[in-house]
């Protein structure tokens, strides 16, 4: 008898790619979206939907084996809190009632505090000031203890960020390296990358339906800023940037234009995020993935990012 899942956040980036590859043929499948979202149709003739507002509380009319959590709130600051932890622990809760025997849950490694030039892994601090973090946190914990109670198996994943066509991955940093206006900061050598591709996040959790691990996992592929700044470059067939300057430079110029921000309403290409992304020390070990399951790395950061390059020159997004 198939097994009965139920996948949250089809409508997002994530969800979308994990409904396209999953075989639908071995399982089940039931997907929720938010009333009035939109579901390509690639996936929406492939599976059960049903409506599901995080936002309230709902009762799962038919028995589940397994739910695999993506959905979540990203940008609305306001909401998060309110989808990210009491929307989970409102479908958590009903999946409860329902039967559920699994539970893979889509975290974040911003529940960390991050302290650059260190390597982080599963033992490390999770005290976060980010609202996204803090949320995200708070479900994990709700989760693993429903699920210790409840006698449920469940896994959480800890992606980076994930990259991938469909998100326009890199794009505005691919732009600047191909009209020559990326500039290092620093030591361009030391700088360090956190990049997953959306197929290597998505395969993992197809490995976690499949297999048991009642843990907490890192997903990253860490690589040097410069390697993909030179990966870039080749299959741009443009010169690799080596420019550099002084790290209190750019920190003081992100500085004003988060002033300049906050004035106009309006994002800038160049801000303290950006600052921090081309000077990061700090990386996000995927040790304990490695080592504890059977799951590999199907695509390589930089293979990734010579994929995203070659289709944005094909398609004339630079």
């Amino acid at each position: 008898m198939k097994k009965r899942i139920l996948i949250t956040g089809i409508s997002g980036f994530v969800g979308n790619c994990l409904c396209s590859i999953i075989n639908n043929k071995n399982y089940d499948i039931i997907v929720s979206k938010r009333k009035g979202s939109i579901i390509p149709k690639k996936n929406s003739d492939c599976f059960k939907i049903i409506d599901w507002d995080l936002e309230k509380k709902n009762v799962l009319q038919e028995k589940i084996d397994i739910l695999v959590h993506i959905a979540a709130e990203k940008k609305n600051i306001d909401k998060m809190w309110l989808v990210n932890f009491l929307g989970t622990k409102n479908l958590v809760n009903a999946a409860i009632k329902a039967g559920v025997k699994k539970i893979i849950f889509l975290s974040s490694v911003s529940i960390y505090e991050n302290n650059n030039n260190q390597i982080i892994d599963e033992t490390s601090s999770k005290h976060t000031f980010n609202s996204y973090g803090r949320s995200k946190l708070a479900a994990e914990n709700f989760i693993r203890e429903s699920c210790i109670d409840n006698n449920i198996d469940f896994t959480i994943i800890r992606p980076t960020n994930v990259i991938g066509l469909e998100k326009n991955s890199l794009l505005g940093l691919i732009k600047s390296v191909h009209k020559g206006y990326f500039t290092y900061f620093g030591d361009y050598n030391k700088t360090k990358t956190n990049y997953v591709a959306v197929e290597d996040l998505c395969q993992s959790i197809i490995y976690f339906i499949k297999n048991k691990h009642n843990n907490d996992f890192i997903i990253n592929d860490s690589v040097e800023l410069s390697s993909i700044i030179n990966r870039i470059s080749k299959t741009l067939k443009v010169k690799s940037p080596k420019f550099c300057l002084p790290k209190f430079f750019g920190l003081s110029i992100s500085t004003l234009c988060n002033h300049l921000q906050k004035l106009i309403q309006y994002e800038i290409p160049f801000n303290s995020n950006r600052y921090n992304e081309l000077t990061n020390l700090t990386v996000f070990s995927s040790e304990k993935l490695n080592t504890d399951t059977n799951f590999n790395h199907k695509q390589s950061i930089l293979n990734k990012v010579e994929e995203l390059t070659t289709y944005y020159l094909k398609n004339n997004f630079l």
